[in-house]
């Protein structure tokens, strides 16, 4: 019953085998000489070169990729992602190491397989899913970045947040374009607004976007990076701890609260942040100055802790205005947030 077709269990200087060798200096020489790319190697040297990969191919010396492994195996028969790297929090999460899993479950890439003539995976480097990872002068990565992104793609990361609190977030970008934007997901709720990319004046020219005020609980998290307008490389974010405390967020909630939006004004997308003491159903609609109902935004069963939500404007077929955000907990408790959209 075996249904998987793959490429041999070990290669050289490739990512689409479980196991790659390295190629010696010596051995490149050989192949720069026989692809008329460099002198020709005395018969030492070639000696010399061919051992040395002979060496390298030994299974101990190779790079093994358990992602590829990850993928002829588990995601056969499993749609759960798992943690490519520890990815612990205060600390560096690095872009290329999203979780393992099936497309649409551990990342999205919009041209994500290879089904001929197609450029499905333009980095080939460090994994062999469909996102694009490349070499990366960024002292910030691990040595490469995820690059040729597309709007609408996204990457899940497995996050151990060691020690709960209020954090500062610095995320590596590259790019010789303006019109990018990054959204920031936690176990399916927005922690961020639309934040732009910035124009670094390169694709290997980084820079830094600084967020400030990310708050994690103790414990395992899935954080999503959703990436949307024009093209730019990504390639690390880095969490620094700025107050401890919020591991202990959900016996701190005694009552249920609303926030005011941000941005306010705001075009086209502003978030808002609501607090659960204990379960009990959330409605929140949105009306108009008429006090006419807009949208509904949500009505559903929530447990005890934080969320956020968006109200977006275009999605929501809005025009400029004032509006007024009404939230209801438990059919009683009731808070109004004025909200202002300007285009």
């Amino acid at each position: 019953d075996i249904g998987y077709c793959w490429w041999p269990h070990k290669k050289v200087s490739s990512i689409s085998g479980p196991l790659s060798a390295l190629i010696p200096n010596g051995y490149q020489a050989c192949l720069n000489y026989w692809n008329g790319g460099g002198p020709r190697p005395s018969q030492q040297q070639a000696f010399d070169g061919l051992m040395a990969l002979a060496n390298n191919l030994k299974i101990e010396n190779c790079e093994f990729h358990k992602d590829v492994i990850d993928a002829m195996f588990r995601q056969t028969t499993s749609s759960a992602t798992i943690p490519f790297a520890a990815n612990n929090i205060p600390g560096i999460v690095y872009a290329p190491d999203y979780d393992m899993g099936r497309i649409t479950q551990a990342y999205n890439d919009n041209d994500y397989q290879n089904i001929g003539g197609t450029n499905w995976n333009n980095g080939w480097a460090y994994r062999n899913d469909g996102v694009d990872i490349e070499s990366c002068s960024d002292f910030f990565s691990n040595g490469y970045n995820v690059g040729w992104i597309e709007n609408g793609e996204w990457l899940g990361y497995t996050v151990n947040a060691t020690q709960g609190g209020i954090y500062n977030l610095y995320m590596g970008f590259a790019s010789p374009n303006s019109g990018g934007q990054v959204l920031l997901k936690m176990d399916g709720h927005n922690i961020t607004q639309m934040l732009a990319v910035p124009n670094t004046g390169g694709w290997q020219n980084w820079g830094t976007l600084e967020i400030d005020s990310i708050a994690f609980s103790t414990g395992t998290h899935f954080l999503q990076v959703k990436f949307f307008g024009e093209s730019f490389n990504f390639s690390a974010m880095e969490f620094t701890l700025e107050a401890a405390g919020v591991n202990d967020e959900v016996q701190q909630i005694k009552t249920f609260e609303l926030s005011q939006n941000y941005p306010n004004p705001f075009n086209p997308a502003t978030t808002v942040k609501f607090r659960v003491p204990e379960e009990g159903n959330v409605a929140i609609k949105l009306y108009d100055v008429n006090g006419q109902e807009t949208a509904a935004i949500m009505n559903e069963v929530k447990t005890t802790g934080t969320y956020y939500i968006q109200v977006d404007a275009g999605k929501l077929n809005l025009s400029s205005g004032v509006y007024y955000l009404r939230a209801i907990y438990k059919g009683r408790t009731a808070f109004t947030r004025k909200l202002v959209l300007i285009k």
